[in-house]
């Protein structure tokens, strides 16, 4: 995970993480980026609710 971390930072020219002797924090981009991911994380979960919940109703297709 680091390491595509550390991709994304090279890639976008942004800190994600300060990095300390006592560990890790996340920055002001690290904290956006986090929010943006649990929120499209969330959007996902939902969406595989909402098509599981079609799915009970309709016969797979091909069939």
């Amino acid at each position: 995970m680091s390491k595509r971390l550390a991709e994304l930072e090279r890639e976008h020219g942004v800190a994600l993480l300060r990095r300390t002797g006592r560990g890790v924090e996340p920055t002001a981009a690290g904290e956006a980026l986090y929010r943006h991911a649990t929120s499209l994380l969330s959007a996902a979960r939902q969406l595989e609710r909402t098509l599981a919940s079609h799915a009970q109703h309709v016969a797979p297709a091909g069939r």
